[in-house]
This record gives C-alpha cells, sequence and structure tokens, in this order.
C-alpha cells in the first residue's frame, strides 16, 4: 500500500472511479481456467481514519491518525456491487487498483517543547511530526484534508483504536 506523508501541502483531488473497469487476467496461475476479473467499488467509496495512542513514561500520552482507501474489489461481472479483495497487492493488479495512506503530520511548535523538554529532548520547532496532543486535532485535520481532497463519492468512516 503507497504511503502519503501529509506535510500541510494541498493534495490531489481523488476521483472515487479510478481504476474502477481496469482489468486483471489471473491466466490460470491457479490451477483454474484463465479468467478476466473487473476492478469494482462500493459506493460510496470509503476513507477510514484510524486513531491510535500511545502512552510514555513523561506525560506522553500522543495521538497518530491516518486517512486509509481500500484497494478496489474484483469481480468477474463488470457490473457487479460487490466483489473480493482476493488479490491485493500480491498480483500484479493494475495500480489504480491499488489503495493507499495518508500518514497525517503537523508541524512541532517551541511552546511544546517548552512545556516538556524531556520528552521533546530531539526534536526542534517547526519540524513535521505525526504525534498529536488530543484526538480531537487529528480528526480536525482528517476532515480538512477530507473535505479538500474526496469530493462526491467518497464517505467519512472514524475508527478509534485509542
Amino acid at each position: 500500500m503507497e504511503e502519503i506523508y501529509y506535510r500541510g501541502e494541498q493534495l490531489p483531488k481523488f476521483d472515487c472511479n479510478k481504476g474502477v473497469g481496469e482489468t486483471y487476467e489471473n491466466n490460470g496461475i491457479d490451477g483454474g481456467d484463465k479468467k478476466v476479473f473487473y476492478a469494482i467499488a462500493e459506493t460510496p467509496r470509503k476513507v477510514t481514519l484510524r486513531i491510535t495512542s500511545w502512552i510514555g513514561i513523561s506525560n506522553g500520552i500522543h495521538y497518530y491518525g491516518s486517512l486509509n482507501v481500500s484497494d478496489l474489489y474484483f469481480h468477474e461481472n463488470k457490473d457487479a456491487k460487490r466483489g473480493n479483495c482476493m488479490f491485493g497487492g500480491a498480483c500484479k493488479t493494475p495500480p489504480n487498483t491499488h489503495g493507499f495512506k495518508i500518514e497525517l503530520r503537523r508541524i512541532l511548535i517551541q511552546e511544546e517543547i517548552d512545556k516538556d523538554p524531556i520528552r521533546f529532548k530531539y526534536c526542534r520547532a517547526n519540524e513535521w511530526t505525526g504525534r498529536f496532543n488530543t484526538k480531537k486535532e487529528v480528526k480536525a485535520l482528517a476532515k480538512k484534508i477530507f473535505e479538500e481532497s474526496f469530493g462526491e463519492g467518497w464517505k467519512l468512516i472514524i475508527e478509534d483504536k485509542s
């Protein structure tokens, strides 16, 4: 799965139909008949915000977030509404059908470093970090990116594993 590290830049608009209809031929590698499968998407396509956390020994709770876009599904019937993710990245499926992940990042400010110098001993102000102080910060950035880069045909799902 491709990873994109968000660093404040404007991300492209992601098309929910990109890759839909592309084909994959299994060439009978599983011992069965040679078959053609079509890439299909659930509608709406889902973007999952995954929030995780870490607790350390020095005031060290912080949160991480990523936006995860799943692979397209494959089915023998190009008009199917749902298929199987049976190929994933293991087979040579078309690149446009692969999912990706956007790792959320934010700028570390000097005030945070001054407040907890042990935690940020090896950090500098204005560096990008994946650590967020609250879940609210993670959700706010994720929603901003989702609204800017994922238009019609997408749905945001929040999965809190913290």
